[in-house]
C-alpha cells in the first residue's frame, strides 16, 4: 500500500474537525436565534420535519456516500463513479420535484407537513453536498473538504445575518432559507467533480445499487435514531419536542470531534494497514479524553440563568443540555466504532444489531419524555446511547482480534 495515505488522511481529519467545529458553532447560533423568535411550540414540529426528511434522504441515498469512502471501491470500481454521481443527481432532482409539487398542490396547513414539503428541497441539496464531501475524503483532498464544509457554512451564516436584519423569522421562512442555501451548496459540491461525468454508463446503475446495499442498510438503520424528535412531537408534546430539539442542537457540537474522526474510519480500516489502524485508534483515545473534559466544563457553567435570560419559552433546557452532552459522548463512540466495523467488512452484522439498539433508545426517549418531560427524554437518550456504545466496543475488539 502507498504509505502516503497516512499523513494525508490525518490532514483530512484535521481539516474536517476544524471546519465542522466552526460550522457547528454557526449552526447553533442560527437555530438558537430562530428558536427564540418562533418559540418551542413551533420549533418542535419544524425539527420533526427536518429529521423526517433526513430519513427520507437516507432512504434515497442507497449507501453511496459510505461506498465511495471505501478504498476497495476506488481500487476496483473507480470507473463507476460517474454513474454513481449521475444517479445521485437524478434522485436529488426527483426529490426536489416531489417537494415542490406537495407544497404547490397539497394543502399544508399542518405545520409538520408544511415543513416536510419545503425541507425535501433541503434534503436534495444535502444529498449532493454529502456525496461531494465523501468523494473529497476518499481522494484525501483536504482543500476540497474545507471548501465543502466551511465555505457552505460561512456563506449560509452570512445570508442568515442579512435576512435577519430585514425582518423576523418564522418556521416556513427558515425552511425555505435552509433549502435554497443547501441546494446551492450541493450543486457547487458536485460541480467540482464534473470530470467524472464523462464516464456515465446507465447500464452500470444496477452494479452501483448492488455495491451500496451493505452500506445502505446500516445507514438507514442508524438514521432511525433521529426520529426521537418526531416521536416526542406526536406522542409527548410539541413543547417537549421543541425543548429537546434545542438542547440537542446545543449539545451536538460536543460530538463533532469524534463524529469527524468516524468519517475517516472506513478509509483507515478498509486499507488493511495496521500502522494506519493503530494511529487511528490512538487519535480516537485522545479525542475521547478531550471531549469528556469539555463536557465536564459544561457542568460548571451556570446554564440555568443563561437559559432564563435568552430562551424563556424553553423550560428545563439547561438540565437537558447537560445530560445530552454526555449522551453525545456516547454517540461519538457509536459513530467511530460503527465506522471501524464498516471498514473491517462488518456492514451486514451492524445493520442487524443496530436496529435493536436504536429501537430501544427511541423507546427510552419517549418513555422518559412521558414520565418527566424533556429531562426524562434526555436521560433516555443517554441510557440508550451508553448501552449501545459499550456493546459496540466489545464487538469491535473481538472482530479486530479475529481479523488480525
Amino acid at each position: 500500500m502507498n504509505h502516503n495515505i497516512r499523513p494525508h488522511l490525518q490532514t483530512v481529519h484535521s481539516t474536517i474537525l476544524v471546519s465542522r467545529i466552526i460550522g457547528g458553532i454557526l449552526q447553533v447560533v442560527m437555530f438558537t436565534f430562530v428558536a427564540r423568535e418562533i418559540g418551542a411550540t413551533r420549533f418542535g414540529p419544524m425539527i420533526a420535519g427536518l429529521v423526517t426528511v433526513q430519513l427520507i434522504g437516507t432512504l434515497l441515498e442507497f449507501g453511496f456516500g459510505a461506498l465511495v469512502m471505501s478504498q476497495k471501491f476506488f481500487q476496483e470500481k473507480r470507473h463507476l463513479v460517474g454513474t454513481l454521481l449521475a444517479t445521485t443527481v437524478a434522485l436529488a432532482f426527483i426529490q426536489t420535484l416531489v417537494g415542490l409539487l406537495i407544497f404547490l398542490f397539497i394543502p399544508t396547513q399542518n405545520r409538520f407537513l408544511s415543513a416536510i414539503s419545503i425541507l425535501l428541497l433541503w434534503g436534495s441539496g444535502e444529498k449532493l453536498s454529502n456525496l461531494g464531501l465523501s468523494l473529497a475524503i476518499s481522494k484525501r483532498d483536504a482543500r476540497e473538504v474545507r471548501r465543502n464544509i466551511l465555505s457552505r457554512k460561512i456563506l449560509t451564516f452570512c445570508g442568515f445575518c442579512i435576512i435577519s436584519f430585514l425582518g423576523p423569522w418564522n418556521s416556513e421562512k427558515f425552511c425555505f432559507f435552509l433549502s435554497v442555501t443547501s441546494i446551492t451548496g450541493g450543486i457547487v459540491s458536485i460541480f467540482r467533480f464534473r470530470n467524472y461525468f464523462s464516464d456515465i454508463n446507465l447500464k452500470n446503475c444496477i452494479k452501483i445499487f448492488q455495491l451500496g446495499i451493505p452500506f445502505y442498510a446500516n445507514s438507514v438503520v442508524n438514521q432511525l435514531r433521529n426520529l426521537d424528535v418526531f416521536f416526542l412531537n406526536f406522542f409527548v408534546s410539541p413543547v417537549a419536542a421543541g425543548n429537546y430539539a434545542l438542547a440537542f442542537r446545543f449539545s451536538q457540537p460536543f460530538s463533532i470531534p469524534m463524529s469527524t474522526l468516524a468519517q475517516t474510519g472506513i478509509t483507515a480500516f478498509s486499507s488493511r494497514d495496521r500502522i494506519l489502524r493503530q494511529a487511528f485508534l490512538i487519535r480516537y483515545s485522545n479525542i475521547l479524553k478531550v471531549s469528556m473534559f469539555f463536557v465536564f466544563l459544561v457542568f460548571l457553567i451556570p446554564m440555568e440563568s443563561i437559559a432564563r435570560e435568552y430562551l424563556p419559552t424553553f423550560s428545563e433546557l439547561s438540565v437537558s443540555l447537560k445530560i445530552q452532552c454526555m449522551a453525545f459522548i456516547a454517540f461519538g463512540i457509536i459513530s467511530i466504532e460503527t465506522s471501524i466495523l464498516q471498514g473491517a467488512g462488518k456492514e451486514k452484522f451492524l445493520a442487524k444489531f443496530s436496529f435493536f439498539w436504536i429501537a430501544l433508545t427511541l423507546f427510552l426517549i419517549v418513555a422518559g419524555g412521558s414520565y418527566d418531560g424533556v429531562v426524562g427524554s434526555s436521560i433516555g437518550l443517554l441510557l440508550g446511547n451508553s448501552l449501545q456504545s459499550i456493546y459496540l466496543l466489545k464487538i469491535r475488539k473481538k472482530a479486530l482480534s479475529g481479523s488480525d
